[in-house]
């Protein structure tokens, strides 16, 4: 369960706050995670993935490699599809080849199931094409990255779903022996997703993997139609699954500060699709009165 930070309102006022919640994009979106072994990756079975892919596969290696129970299926091609959480996923225009780097700075992690991902690589510049997401629904994208004795510059640019282009750098030699570059994002209207990676002034791109998360966000919106005694909740849910029941509480503001419980509840049943606006309309309040509000899913 998500639990949201109460967003105010008062039944006379516009919003004191239009939102407050896990941020969506994060002060460290992208965020970097370093790692020595396979728990460290975060990786989870209980995650919803519609993607999760080793590149740079050799001809020795198996179809598919299986880490912390999450199936990565191994390619030496620039474009596939992954059998994800729900259905078939596409993605295209990735760094491909069977290249092999210099392994003995991830020697640490031999005997492990992410040692095996690291190992071989795909390479070249590239601008990457997530498809068949769900419209504006919220991932996370992870870039598998391993440490290399010369220093590797890139640059690493994405469209998170603000209408704006983010562009960070980053070194293949920041982190040892390994580390994810993770940042999260909003679905296009197309159900797409695109990330450039380019070698900036360094050696090559070296890319070993990736994988991709449907993240679950309960998003508070502003409320509306604050009129007389009324005033209408709102929130924007993106969720792996459907149906699923999302609970929307109201209370007195000053219970924020004295553990008063929520004044009342509602049950909204998401049942036609995982990501869509649901709101409830409340009545009886006093006008003279800060209220606020949380949504839980």
């Amino acid at each position: 369960m998500k639990k949201i930070t109460a967003a105010f309102f008062a039944a006379l006022s516009v919003p004191v706050c239009a939102h407050a919640q896990l941020p969506l994009f994060p002060a460290n979106n992208p965020g970097f995670v370093p790692f020595g072994g396979d728990a460290e990756t975060g990786v989870s079975s209980n995650k919803f993935y519609t993607h999760a892919v080793s590149l740079g596969k050799n001809a020795s290696e198996p179809p598919e490699y299986h880490l912390v129970g999450v199936r990565f299926d191994c390619s030496s091609a620039s474009s596939g599809t992954y059998a994800g959480f729900d259905k078939e996923y596409g993605w295209s225009d990735f760094p491909f080849g069977s290249g092999w780097g210099n392994n003995s700075n991830i020697t640490s992690l031999q005997g492990s199931e992410v040692y095996n991902i690291l190992y071989w690589i795909g390479s070249g510049d590239a601008t990457m094409v997530l498809s068949g997401l769900t419209p504006g629904a919220y991932y996370e994208f992870s870039l598998f990255m391993r440490c290399y004795d010369a220093a590797r510059p890139q640059k690493l640019a994405y469209w998170p779903g603000t209408g704006r282009e983010q562009t960070f750098f980053f070194n293949h030699n920041d982190f040892t022996p390994a580390f994810l570059v993770v940042f999260r994002y909003q679905a296009d209207e197309n159900g797409g997703f695109e990330v450039s990676i380019a070698a900036n002034g360094g050696s090559a791109v070296c890319l070993p993997g990736f994988m991709n998360e449907m993240i679950q966000v309960v998003r508070d919106d502003p409320a509306t139609g604050l009129a007389g005694d009324s005033a209408t909740l709102n929130a924007f849910v993106s969720l792996p699954l459907a149906p699923v029941s999302v609970t929307a509480h109201w209370g007195l503001e000053s219970g924020l500060w004295d553990g008063s419980p929520w004044m009342g509840s509602e049950n909204l049943t998401i049942a036609s699709t995982n990501v869509q606006a649901v709101s409830t309309t409340l009545s009886g309040l006093d006008p003279s009165v800060l209220y606020v509000c949380r949504f839980e899913a």
